[in-house]
């Protein structure tokens, strides 16, 4: 499993992956969105894709009924329970040609918990390779 991003890092995207695959659940996807009102780009971890059910609580994440395993999480602030979100979500299904993404160090992230899902026109590459701050380097693997 791909480890979370931190600060430093830097990410190597290709933005014609998903000219010939779909988006699917784990990947760090690179999105577009609006920020108060300016355009920026950042890097999400896609947890539904469309039709998958969502819910979210302060401590886990259920995708279709089932308790996302998320050992990539950043747990720096507590090793035992980390915080999964600060605030609650669904159950909502998620529409066809969504995705529902959160960032991987959740008290920090603007993410779809404020913005809502992802339409499949926001996603704009796929992170392929992470290179750590200190030259260390790893691919991306999606969740099974």
């Amino acid at each position: 499993m791909s480890p979370a991003l931190r600060k430093g890092d830097r990410a190597l995207v290709s933005v014609i992956y998903y000219d010939s695959a779909e988006p699917k659940r784990g990947d760090l996807v690179l999105i577009e969105e609006n920020r108060n009102g300016k355009t920026t780009l950042d890097i999400k971890r896609i947890i539904a894709v469309g039709g998958d059910l969502v819910e979210i609580t302060p401590k886990q994440v259920v995708v279709n009924g089932k308790a996302l395993q998320e050992p990539y999480l950043d747990r720096s602030q507590d090793e035992t329970v980390p915080v999964i979100a600060k605030r609650k979500f669904g159950p909502e299904q998620i529409a066809n040609n969504s995705y529902f993404v959160l960032g991987d160090h959740r008290e920090k992230s603007y993410d779809s918990l404020y913005f809502g899902p992802v339409d499949r026109s926001k996603i704009k590459g796929r992170a392929m390779t992470v290179i750590r701050d200190g030259g260390h380097w790893y691919q991306q693997e999606p969740l099974k």
